[in-house]
């Protein structure tokens, strides 16, 4: 009788037994069903989102209302001058230049005895005298940009094609991979300061109060200055950057439509049409030009301080002393270079496109002979090479970036092969 009464409590325990380890794994396992659920919501979310963003508002509103809030938040907003252009290049360049000056001291000074921070300092300085450049250029070109915003964002206000469409997508794409490019890069470079750098010394020399005494004098101060000159830098950078890609994708997406325009020119061709192919590629080539003239400055800038960023950076990180923020730098501005190549590449092609359409189209068949001098005549205009340069000195594409990279790469090797 006992060991029958054993055996029931022990059937009834293991079945206890079974029966929690089943119901944990129910649980365990609706649980992992939750979170795949929301997990897939919260994706299936985002892609709506991104896809809405992508494809619906495209009239450069939201892209210029990105860039006035950057401009407003650095307080170096270009195009709100008040008192003239002087009084803004005076603000832009005191600001800049002393940070410029305080970093020089700290490669030379307070890093004298650190190669690895010395480099690191190298790289914020071209970064901060890249900044300075392209302000002062959208300073001395404030009148030629304002008309050239005023004339997207009403162009924007028009039907676009399918064309145009396509151009102010890839923009958009173009701008989401610039701004988190520098949004990365700032928030890993504001990391890095607050865990490595302990001697980073402006002009002022104060105690804080809140700090123990001769701890680290005046510390917490340079930090917060630090991050503030890196905070207005990203906003800064993001608004002008996104300003001459959009000037860029624009241009493109004109010249894009006059291709497409060129390529139907044949037998039923009137005055009308041709008329309005050479006002649409005059206004291409006037807005190609103008973004030229903006970036012949600020490409030679990039080509020199990307160049000696680069090779800086891998050699002191193939010598075993460099930091990784360097290197996260030096990254994030040859990625800047690339843009700046790809977008001349990409003028470059759009004109020879123009041109190939024009000759390619049944412009033979115009029976009328003033419609046949005045295509030579457009043709003989298309031929004309239309490209991004360095004033003047190198034109700016991808074949440009390979050979700045490939001098740099040689130059790094040889310098190794010395140490």
């Amino acid at each position: 009788m006992k060991s029958l009464v054993l055996n029931d409590s022990t059937y009834i325990l293991r079945l206890s037994l079974a029966t929690t380890s089943k119901l944990s794994k129910f649980y365990l396992s609706f649980q992992q069903c939750l979170v795949m659920d929301k997990i897939s919501n919260f994706v299936g979310d985002l892609k709506i989102k991104i896809h809405t963003l992508l494809n619906n508002n495209l009239d450069y509103k939201l892209e210029f209302q990105i860039i006035d809030k950057c401009f407003k938040i650095s307080t170096f907003d270009p195009f709100k001058i008040r008192n003239g252009s002087w009084i803004y290049l005076s603000y832009v360049t005191i600001f800049w230049v002393f940070f410029i000056l305080i970093t020089l001291k700290n490669i030379f000074v307070d890093f004298s005895g650190d190669n690895a921070k010395q480099v690191s300092s190298v790289v914020g300085a071209f970064g901060w005298i890249q900044i300075v450049v392209k302000l002062l250029v959208f300073c001395f070109y404030n009148k030629e940009l304002l008309m050239l915003k005023k004339m997207i964002l009403d162009d924007g206000k028009e039907r676009c094609s399918d064309i145009e469409r396509k151009y102010r997508r890839n923009n958009r794409i173009a701008l989401l991979l610039l701004i988190y490019s520098l949004t990365t890069t700032a928030i890993s470079y504001i990391v890095w300061n607050m865990m490595k750098i302990n001697d980073f010394v402006l002009a002022i020399e104060m105690k804080v109060p809140w700090t123990r005494p001769n701890s680290h004098p005046s510390h917490e101060i340079n930090l917060a200055a630090l991050t503030l000159i890196t905070f207005t830098s990203v906003l800064s950078t993001i608004g002008c950057d996104s300003f001459l890609v959009i000037m860029t994708t624009y241009g493109l997406s004109k010249m894009a439509i006059c291709s497409d325009l060129a390529s139907k020119i044949g037998r039923n061709t009137d005055d009308k049409f041709i008329e309005d192919l050479i006002k649409k590629h005059l206004h291409a080539l006037d807005v190609i030009e103008t973004a030229g003239n903006v970036l012949q400055p600020i490409n030679f800038c990039l080509i020199i301080s990307d160049f000696l960023i680069f090779v800086l950076t891998i050699i002191q990180f193939k010598s075993g002393k460099g930091e990784p923020i360097a290197v996260v730098g030096a990254m994030c501005m040859t990625f800047l270079l690339f843009q700046f190549c790809f977008m001349g590449t990409a003028v470059s092609s759009s004109c020879e496109d123009f041109e190939r359409s024009i000759y390619c189209s049944k412009w033979y068949e115009l029976k009328n002979v003033s419609l046949k001098k005045n295509i030579l005549l457009l043709l003989n205009v298309a031929q004309r090479k239309r490209e991004y340069s360095a004033l003047g000195i190198k034109p700016i594409n991808l074949n440009t970036f390979a050979d700045v990279m490939n001098k740099a790469y040689g130059l790094i090797k040889f310098f190794l092969s010395l140490v």
